[in-house]
């Protein structure tokens, strides 16, 4: 594979890199880490091997190099126990603790060792944070010190998008978000509110919408889409959009069963890759829907879309930055509902808070709910 991109292959654009590369969560496990060394993520080694670049011998050589340093570190620790036990005894200062992580990460630059094609790359990413770009450095993705273009207003919500959160209690109680108070009223707001979410918990331990987004049962699954298709049907009928309509799902949702769900509901909602199989699907008059998780949509521009529901909790703000971003677009207006279960202890709704408050969002209040 690798002779069949030498000397071919000029220019090179990776759309989404954190997503070829997916690195490990910041709080991941050394288990996980070494994982992801041992088997990297296919695209990863795609673009590697299109610039002459061996990621498996890379990778030998980082986990030689991380095991040598971990010894180092061991001793170090060791003589550092000692030296303040002494300090200790003659009432000194401790020694100092050793240097932060992110010079350790650079370290990385000179492991690979491995001579790089000449191929212009170009990478774009809305979320690609120092550890991203360190690791492109060191992994001779680039031979000379990266162009960086960034700016901060590409990745905030425009303005003109409106957003709306609909908390889901139980099958009979849906209702607009609350809005976050002073920190005093909040605390006795939210403790109030705990005990009687635990109450309704203790009372019906077959609630799915205070159970765990990753631990349901295949019954609370089923009840979780059977209201939210009938949820998404309400708001579709009620905003009557002209342009697309985007409903975006978890990954580990089922598609299929969710799309006979919607059917029954009078939605037709279509794989979002079928707009590149049907490309009279904008032309037609009634406004189409599309059904997507947020990976499947990653790239994908459909500039006339006017709705997008978020059906159940995004990953993290990152990911609502993705989810929402698909409407609002240069300038034409647009609407976001997100439509959570509440949690235990009204978890999932405190994280969609803090999801609008980093984001210096104003979640307007659906007027059909309470």
């Amino acid at each position: 594979m690798t002779q069949m991109f030498e000397n071919k292959v000029d220019l090179l654009v990776v759309d989404e890199v954190d997503q070829v590369i997916k690195l490990p969560g910041k709080y991941a496990s050394s288990k996980q880490v070494l994982l992801r060394k041992e088997k990297p993520a296919l695209g990863q080694v795609l673009v590697e091997r299109i610039l002459g670049v061996d990621t498996f011998e890379i990778n030998q050589r980082e986990m030689q190099s991380e095991a040598m340093e971990q010894v180092r570190r061991k001793k170090e620790r060791l003589v550092r126990s000692k030296e303040r036990k002494q300090a200790k005894a003659q009432k000194v200062e401790e020694v100092k603790e050793t240097e932060a992580e992110e010079k350790e990460e650079q370290k990385q630059v000179s492991v690979t060792g491995t001579k790089r094609r000449d191929v212009q790359l170009v990478v774009s990413s809305a979320t690609a944070n120092h550890r991203l770009r360190n690791l492109i450095s060191a992994r001779s993705w680039v031979s000379h010190p990266p162009v960086v273009l960034r700016d901060s207003d590409l990745i905030k919500i425009p303005a003109i998008t409106q957003h709306y959160c609909l908390v889901i209690d139980n099958e009979e109680s849906i209702r607009n978000i609350k809005q976050q108070t002073s920190l005093g009223e909040e605390n006795v707001h939210q403790s109030t509110y705990a005990r009687h979410l635990e109450q309704k918990a203790l009372s019906n331990k077959e609630n799915p919408w205070v159970a765990d987004i990753m631990s349901r049962t295949i019954k609370q699954q089923q009840s979780v889409m059977q209201l939210m298709a009938e949820v998404a049907s309400n708001v579709i009928n009620y905003m009557q959009p002209l342009g697309t309509v985007i409903l975006f799902i978890r990954s580990d949702a089922n598609s299929r069963q969710f799309t006979n769900v919607l059917r029954s509901y009078g939605i037709d909602a279509r794989d979002i890759m079928d707009r590149y199989e049907r490309v009279d699907c904008g032309s037609q008059s009634k406004s189409v829907v599309y059904l997507a998780t947020e990976e499947a949509a990653r790239g994908v521009d459909i500039p006339d879309t006017e709705l997008v529901l978020i059906l159940d909790v995004p990953k993290n703000i990152a990911s609502y930055v993705h989810l929402s971003g698909r409407t609002g677009r240069f300038g034409r207006p647009g609407a976001v509902f997100t439509v959570v279960p509440v949690g235990k202890y009204g978890w999932y709704e405190s994280k969609m808070q803090g999801v609008f408050s980093s984001l210096q969002i104003t979640v307007q209040n659906a007027p059909f709910v309470e």
